[in-house]
């Protein structure tokens, strides 16, 4: 880190995991809050600053039994570093095993290492670095699918959504005799579905009884334990097929800024998703079950502007099929890429900028096939994606500057390629500084053309009035625009700047705004200012943080007209100039409840592996230049220090 640089290190996450399984997701989202608190701040600060997320056993390794706790930072952490990469340290995952003070030591080791590896866990003083991997081998000819029983009831959560109804009658077809679809919105009484020709959901229920299916439908909340238990003790009275295997489909997703997430939103995305899983998961118990099917989502491992919360609550079900596993449960999770025009990844995708090139979409055939192949790769987690990992991922390399993907696009060895740089084109801020203020917009504005076209890949400069969108910017391209001012100017605009219509002309605006607001639109003429010492720009930016509210459910008082200060709490951990490290309970502290992505052991949200998890082939699906969709499944890579 650089002298005049203030790292912030978030140990919320170590409290979290002293939480008991009836209080695991609200201290989920207490840390979460928390961390939304901490970039608010972060972003806001006069002095450059790097955040660091830190769990304590939330990565799963071979060879340990996986906690759960601080498994949705992973998730949160991986978009605050698409959103916000001006602020972004990394994610740090500390040994359980490790006494406080040897666990302090190691933190601040990690930390003073300086840019690189931004996922890393430490046990037994070894670093495990995140890969994410193509599946190795080739899917066995013949492999056998999903044992539909006709004696056995299968449950599908989001049940009447277009997942969930995709998957039920895939099933149906597949042999599956009976059906529970379970959601939170009740259908009409039979007697009126005759009124109801062209409901969509009461056709596709006509259709799975026309194909021999008994289709239950049951509405219910499924973060509500009590009514789960409830109606799993129903089925069971009232003599029904016994419950063999389980889709859990359901889920909510908003675009929310990050910025702008507050405790109430976190809540909304946690409850259905994360919360749901873990009342099944709790509820089932020793329950006889041939599979357990986690529908997550890619934004958990790779990360999605807009979409951090979303990320969270995914991010939790990767670790906790990891978490089943280990104890000899079946469970798996599937980190789906974009259902075309289908479910929550599509309108994830219709929320962005256009799909980044090189990123390609399933249709529901395509992700059906795969799903009905997922008893043939026996590991905890897979992500389907249809993506040319050589154009799509080496950009994705190049804009984040995360090697998370480096196995997939770099040398044989997975050490990562000298990124190649296109030279300069923005001015800097003294450049701006030192021209007559009448000059600077018109400099900006000719110049972001030039590097909205090298971009672009065009030779022409765009109109700076033409909005990005039209112009073919997609999300990746977004954020290569962000760093590119960020790194030329110093100003971090958040990535909603470039969306909703914003022209180049208005991203000058802002540029020159945020300028002005700093003191760097200076006039050529007038008193030498101050220059902020950085012990008191990190003074200044302690306060704020310990401001914090102690109440999550309550809005900070010094919250603007806009809303976007929300319910935090005030416990953040930081270290910087003069500044020792604080938390909770300090890196040792008692980590308890489960989950976490990896077999044996997985850790909740790191990728890839060679020393560490099985790997399996992508199922035979078209994709983007042939390569077809990556399975590939989440455990961490290592490395001696």
């Amino acid at each position: 880190m650089g002298d005049d640089e203030v790292t912030v290190v978030h140990l919320w996450g170590l409290d979290a995991g002293a939480a008991g399984p009836d209080d695991l997701l609200d201290a989920e989202r207490d840390a979460c809050a928390d961390a939304v608190h901490a970039v608010r701040a972060l972003v806001g600060a006069a002095v450059p600053a790097r955040l660091w997320l830190v769990t304590r056993g939330a990565v799963a390794l071979d060879g340990e039994v996986p906690g759960v706790s601080g498994s949705t930072l992973w998730g949160l952490g991986r978009s605050v570093r698409q959103e916000h990469s001006g602020i972004w340290g990394g994610l740090l995952d500390l040994d359980p095993a490790a006494t406080p003070d040897t666990a302090a030591g190691a933190l601040l080791d990690e930390i003073g290492r300086g840019p690189g590896e931004d996922q890393v866990a430490l046990r037994d003083g070894q670093r495990h670095l995140a890969r994410l991997v193509r599946a190795e081998g080739v899917e066995p000819a013949g492999a056998a699918g999903f044992d539909w029983r006709p004696d056995g009831t299968y449950l599908i959560t989001g049940g009447l959504g277009g997942l969930g109804l995709a998957v039920a009658r895939s099933a149906v077809v597949a042999g599956a005799r009976r059906l529970v679809l379970l959601g939170r919105t009740p259908l009409p009484p039979r007697g009126r579905w005759a009124e109801l020709s062209d409901d969509p959901r009461v056709a596709a229920v006509r259709e799975l009884e026309s194909l021999g299916a008994a289709v239950h439908l049951e509405s219910l909340d499924i973060a509500d334990a009590g009514r789960v238990r409830e109606f799993l003790d129903r089925h069971e009275r009232e003599g029904r097929p016994p419950i063999r295997g389980v889709v859990h489909a359901a889920g909510v997703g908003d675009v929310v800024p990050l910025p702008e997430l507050t405790a109430e939103v976190l809540d909304w995305h946690l409850r259905p998703k994360a919360l749901g899983a873990w009342v099944l998961h709790r509820c089932l118990g020793e329950r006889d079950l041939d599979f357990f099917v986690l529908f997550s989502s890619t934004s958990a491992v790779l990360g999605s502007p807009f979409f951090s919360a979303y990320a969270a609550a995914n991010a939790f079900l990767d670790a906790l099929a990891h978490l089943r596993r280990a104890h000899g449960r079946p469970a798996v999770s599937v980190n789906w890429g974009i259902w075309r025009d289908t479910g929550l990844a599509a309108r994830e995708a219709e929320a962005t900028p256009g799909l980044s090139r090189g990123m390609g979409t399933l249709t529901p055939a395509q992700a059906l096939r795969a799903f009905h192949r997922l008893p043939a790769h026996d590991v905890a987690q897979l992500a389907v994606i249809p993506v040319d990992w050589e154009e799509w991922g080496r950009r994705y390399q190049q804009v984040s500057g995360s090697v998370l993907l480096a196995e997939l696009v770099d040398a044989p060895a997975g050490e990562p390629r000298p990124v190649a740089r296109r030279a300069r084109v923005l001015p800097t801020r003294d450049e701006l500084a030192a021209l007559p203020t009448a000059e600077r917009a018109p400099l900006l504005t000719a110049r972001l053309a030039l590097s909205l076209a090298a971009t672009l890949g065009s030779r022409t400069p765009p109109d700076p009035d033409q909005p990005l969108f039209d112009l073919g910017v997609d999300s990746l391209m977004a954020v290569e625009l962000k760093n590119e001012i960020e790194g030329a100017l110093g100003v971090s605009l958040p990535i909603s700047a470039f969306l909703d219509g914003a022209t180049a002309r208005d991203l000058v605006d802002r540029i020159t705004g945020h300028l002005a607001d700093s003191g760097g639109d200076r006039p050529d003429d007038g008193p030498i200012r101050r220059v902020e010492r950085v012990e008191d720009a990190a003074a200044r930016l302690l306060a704020e943080l310990a401001r914090m509210p102690d109440d999550p459910g309550s809005t900070n008082p010094d919250t603007n007209d806009s809303g976007t200060n929300g319910p935090v709490r005030n416990r953040p951990g930081t270290s910087g100039p003069g500044s020792g490290i604080r938390g909770p309970d300090g890196p040792g502290s008692a980590n308890g409840g489960p989950d976490g992505p990896g077999s044996g052991t997985r850790g909740a949200n790191v990728p890839g592996s060679r020393n560490g998890g099985s790997t399996s082939p992508g199922p035979d699906v078209p994709g983007t230049n042939g390569t077809g969709p990556t399975a590939a499944t989440a455990a961490p890579t290592g490395e001696r220090s």
